[in-house]
């Protein structure tokens, strides 16, 4: 019973290690100075989805970081993939760590993933739209599960309310990516004809206790603000270490995913929520702790249905955990 209550829990003696990443969405106006703030992460795979970085690509690179050019949903996504399972690495011999993932901006990705749904790049059907929301939601909790910082931009645009009257602003993006984030700000210069003022943050969002904020409702942005804000609300820098990568599923594990799922008639409504839960869009990208929880759950139901099928009288003292499969033969191999 123990390993059930404390097995995988967070608890007093490893709560610093469970601490989370930063997840930080910031948007704002156009020239703003959204990648000139980014440009201060130390560590950083950034990701250029707008050509926004040739100016001052020589500020990131001194921080360590490192520039991708491409405005692909696919393939950004692959990004976020290999480095949740290969970071730190080493390629041609030089090692490399990264702390922090930037994302600048999200905009352009969600755009491209609209018109790579839509067939004849015209407007998106219904049945295309859903299909977008999985996709970018699926993509969403890659982001909030890979053990790194990730900071990412977007546009702005209109927020209306009732009666199409103004109420404010909003990122440019899919609607609920606010509800991915920790920390949502809005940044703006101190003065708005000059664009060489102070930046500042606005946070319009935050997951911290009630009546305990971590950060102020306006503060003058740099990297090292953030950092102290963060370190003193937990005492800990969770900003600066070396990201835990996760170990992949072996190609056996999925083969043996694959024939469960077939011999048992697996519903796909219950393999969708276990891929939710491991936030991921296949099982060939569950880790390998997740792909053995699979097969243990799985093969626990296999055995079950089998003595129901070898015991008549078994089926009736015990509700069957899912519906038999056609293949009895099998079951009882």
């Amino acid at each position: 019973m123990q390993n059930k209550l404390f097995d995988g829990s967070i608890t007093k003696e490893n709560a610093d290690l469970q601490k989370k990443r930063a997840k930080v969405l910031m948007y704002g106006g156009w020239k703003v100075g959204k990648t000139t703030a980014m440009t201060q992460l130390p560590k950083s795979y950034f990701i250029d989805t707008e050509d926004a970085t040739d100016w001052c690509q020589d500020d990131i690179l001194k921080r360590g970081g490192v520039i991708k050019k491409t405005s692909s949903f696919d393939e950004v996504s692959d990004i976020v993939d290999y480095l949740s399972e290969n970071n730190p690495g080493v390629v041609d011999n030089e090692p490399y760590e990264f702390w922090t993932l930037v994302i600048d901006s999200l905009t352009p990705l969600y755009l491209n993933l609209q018109e790579k749904l839509s067939k004849d790049g015209g407007g998106l059907t219904i049945q295309q739209w859903g299909k977008l929301k999985t996709q970018w939601k699926t993509f969403m909790l890659k982001l909030l599960a890979i053990d790194m910082n990730v900071f990412a931009t977007s546009h702005e645009t209109i927020e209306y309310g009732p009666e199409m009257v103004r109420i404010g602003t909003k990122p440019d993006s899919e609607k609920r990516d606010p509800h991915w984030f920790d920390f949502i700000f809005v940044l703006e210069l101190a003065d708005k004809n000059n664009k060489n003022s102070d930046r500042y943050c606005i946070t319009k969002g935050e997951r911290s206790p009630l009546g305990k904020p971590i950060f102020p409702d306006r503060f003058r942005w740099s990297y090292d603000a953030f950092k102290t804000y963060l370190i003193d609300f937990f005492g800990v820098d969770i900003l600066e270490r070396t990201p835990k990568t996760i170990t992949p599923s072996t190609p056996e594990q999925v083969d043996k995913l694959r024939n469960l799922i077939n011999l048992l008639n697996f519903p796909q409504d219950d393999l969708n929520k276990w891929l939710e839960k491991a936030r991921v869009d296949s099982i060939e990208k569950f880790s390998y702790e997740q792909s053995e929880a699979s097969i243990d759950r799985l093969e626990k139901i296999r055995k079950q249905r089998a003595k129901e099928l070898a015991d008549p009288d078994y089926k009736a003292q015990n509700k069957p955990i899912k519906k038999k499969t056609e293949s009895e033969e099998d079951l009882l191999a």
